[in-house]
């Protein structure tokens, strides 16, 4: 599946494949925010979570400035 194809499901079935099928790469804490990285098929998705571990929302991208705060 492509980003474009993963993109087409709905938010649900979104959700639903990045948990059955995303790797964990990376985890990045900054003071409010706390950030997860997933690689899926062949592109990233990071997913944004509040201190209160309820999840503010998601990003998907392949490259680009999304991925290089990820490459410190």
């Amino acid at each position: 599946m492509g980003l474009y194809e993963y993109k087409m499901l709905s938010e649900e079935d979104q959700w639903i494949h990045l948990w059955s099928h995303g790797v964990h790469l990376e985890n990045l804490t900054f003071i409010d925010t706390n950030f997860t990285l997933y690689a899926l098929h062949m592109f990233f998705v990071e997913v944004e979570v509040s201190n209160d571990n309820k999840i503010v929302g998601k990003k998907e991208f392949k490259t680009g400035y999304l991925l290089e705060k990820w490459a410190i």
